[in-house]
């Protein structure tokens, strides 16, 4: 009996840690700081590419993130060391980032089974573009992220689309077809043709059918199903590629579903794909169901005037009825130019006689309809609406980082609602001369110059606001330029809303200038006296490339600053390097106290530095129970006229031989 009680009790208990050193343990503490800021500088060295300003292949790309990944595991060795091994859990966190890495280098995609089938928008995550396509990743953000209002709905994820292949046996067919027509044994159409066919004549997975007939149950009678493609309104249009399918009842989803996949092989998107440099691994398909909104009014916003007419206006499309009027250009409709600055004056009012509107059919579908003769020659929107959708507009430019090209809607009551967000495709104009940017720039009083580090680099312009505690941040208005003393996490949240930052201290390889290079906000730390020179509400434009603050807006600039970035965001290299930012920059984990706070809450790299940074120093500072692992440790309290509470830890030849108690004077 005492025997078994005995082994039990050892089983509970576990064995004793072995004592060590502490010394020992020390060394891998300072190695493993030594090998976080080696790879927050590679971290910052990818950020820095991204900005256009050097030239790289897909070898760096690869290189560095070997190196990253070479580093985090040393990383998560030495916080095991330190820490006894109660982090084990971070080596499996490890694979769930850098598999998917490593296969978007190789222009893979890799979805594990544990991925949903179907998904609600609203619970989608939205930096997995692999999983749920760009256009509902970009209204994922815009839902979750922006709280803008887009209509409710649910995805069809690539899982589903790649179990659909396989339970149809088509992947084999498919990648038969696409061989032929590279080799020049098929054309376009009839690689095409074989490839729709098939997928139309295919079965879904009773699993995905079942979940998507449970999804459509909680909605309404009728659905818009629409393409979102893997790419589709990221770094690649693909607008007017794919199938999208308004006004479906319940019951014809899945019919729906199978023509918006066989779209994916279309003629034209198979010349775009190709066009453009896509592999062909790399075509998958996520269906995006939404409920339909009954338009009153719909159309679309470009928050540049792709004219190059008015360069610091944005311009709005509008018409009567469903969108399909404005976005397939199918009549007249009213233009109006807005100013991008708040209060959105307009400029310009074009009021079109619009003679026909696009209205949804009872039972489904939508037909073509007259526009009573009242409402043809009257104003679709009111100076509200055109407020409201200007805001909406430049916030989603401003998350984004890209003129938005913004399809819209008005519902019968009124209410505002996002469709959609791309890419705006913007003719790349002639690029202004430096000298003669220089010149227009003197005309301004300069504020800062040749002052600060460079951690991200850009301009930005708008009001200062100052941020000194995280009781700041719910206050922080959109598209300010932030100016703060201290680079500290915790100002991670409010990022996305900032036109540009300004610090006192900080480092370009510190966590908050990785979000900066990640939502790619121009970024300068270690201005001094920058709170002085840059008081709350003063209006400035940052040119971080030249370390150059301005006084008041320098609209010159900006628009210089756009036309010269428009002449490598197309490139592969840069599609492919921001592709891997996005599992790597980005920060989830920035309050210790968040339940999520764990090596299973790791869904980066960057959260994975941030989580054994953490853990490190944590541990260190534990002392009664650090302490009891260790031999030989001898802590001293420091006595002085300063009331610091400091502790002195003795590794080794640091304390006199015969110093006895416990205080040090």
């Amino acid at each position: 009996m005492w025997q078994a009680l005995h082994r039990l009790w050892n089983r509970i208990a576990g064995p004793k840690p072995h004592l060590v050193a502490f010394p020992e343990i020390f060394e891998h503490f300072q190695a493993l700081l030594q090998d976080h800021q080696r790879v927050m500088e590679l971290i910052a060295d990818l950020g820095e590419k991204s900005g256009g300003e050097y030239i790289f292949d897909r070898k760096y790309l690869i290189d560095t993130t070997e190196a990253i990944q070479t580093l985090l595991l040393r990383m998560v060795k030495g916080l095991n060391l330190v820490t006894a091994n109660r982090f084990l859990d971070l080596y499996p966190a490890l694979d769930r980032i850098f598999i998917p890495l490593g296969a978007e280098l190789r222009g893979r995609l890799v979805l594990s089974k544990e991925m949903p089938l179907v998904i609600p928008l609203e619970a989608a995550p939205p930096d997995r573009p692999e999983l749920i396509g760009g256009k509902a990743s970009h209204l994922a953000v815009a839902l979750q992220n922006l709280h803008l209002p887009v209509p409710a709905g649910f995805i069809i994820t690539t899982r589903a689309y790649r179990l659909f292949l396989e339970h149809n046996h088509l992947e084999e067919r498919i990648h038969s077809q696409l061989e032929a027509w590279v080799a020049g044994e098929h054309d376009e159409r009839q690689a095409s043709r074989q490839i729709q066919y098939s997928i139309l004549a295919g079965v879904v997975p009773h699993e995905v059918a079942g979940e998507i007939k449970r999804q459509a149950e909680k909605g309404g009678e009728d659905w818009a199903v629409r393409s979102s493609a893997y790419g589709e309104d990221g770094e690649l249009s693909f607008a007017g590629l794919h199938e999208s399918l308004l006004q479906v009842q319940p019951r014809g989803i899945l019919k729906a579903y199978k023509q918006v996949l066989a779209s994916l092989y279309s003629p034209e998107a198979l010349a775009y794909r190709r066009q453009m440099g896509m592999l062909g691994e790399e075509a998958a398909m996520a269906v995006l169901c939404q409920e339909m909104i009954p338009s009153q009014v719909s159309g679309v916003a470009h928050t540049m005037d792709v004219s190059g007419l008015e360069s610091d206006c944005m311009v709005l499309y509008a018409s009567w009825g469903l969108g399909r009027t404005v976005v397939e250009a199918r009549g007249p409709m009213d233009r109006y130019v807005v100013e991008r600055g708040h209060p959105h004056h307009i400029r310009v009012r074009e009021i079109a006689r619009k003679e026909q509107l696009v209205r949804p059919l009872p039972g489904g579908g939508e037909e073509e309809a007259p526009v009573p003769p009242e409402d043809q020659s009257r104003e679709t929107l009111s100076g509200t609406a055109l407020q409201t959708l200007g805001r909406w507009a430049l916030t989603l430019e401003r998350y984004f980082k890209r003129p938005q090209e913004i399809e819209w809607a008005l519902d019968q009551a009124g209410k505002c609602w996002i469709l959609q967000s791309r890419a705006l495709q913007i003719p790349k104009p002639r690029v202004p001369l430096r000298q003669d940017i220089c010149e227009t720039c003197a005309q301004y009083h300069l504020l800062v110059q040749d002052v600060g580090v460079v951690a991200h680099a850009g301009v930005g312009a708008g009001v200062v606001a100052q941020v000194a505690t995280d009781a700041g941040l719910e206050h922080f208005p959109e598209e300010a330029v932030l100016v703060t003393k201290y680079t500290a996490p915790w100002l991670a949240r409010i990022v996305p809303k900032a036109a540009a930052i300004v610090s006192e201290r900080g480092s370009a390889a510190g966590h908050l200038a990785t979000i900066a290079r990640e939502f790619r906000v121009p970024t300068l730390v270690g201005v001094e006296r920058a709170t002085e020179i840059l008081p709350d509400g003063m209006e400035v434009t940052v040119d971080t490339k030249q370390r150059t603050i301005y006084a008041g807006r320098v609209k010159e600039l900006l628009q210089y600053e756009l036309v010269q970035s428009l002449a490598f965001e197309d490139a592969p290299e840069f599609r492919l390097l921001r592709r891997i930012l996005a599992r790597i920059a980005p920060l989830h984990l920035i309050d210790p106290q968040d339940p999520n706070f764990t090596a299973d809450g790791c869904t980066s790299v960057h959260d994975v530095i941030r989580f054994i940074h953490e853990k490190a120093v944590e541990e260190l500072m534990d002392l009664p129970r650090f302490v009891k692992r260790f031999k030989g440790v001898r802590i001293f309290t420091l006595v002085s006229d300063i009331p610091l509470g400091l502790k002195v830890l003795d590794l080794g030849g640091g304390i006199a031989p015969e110093a006895v108690g416990t205080k040090l004077l």
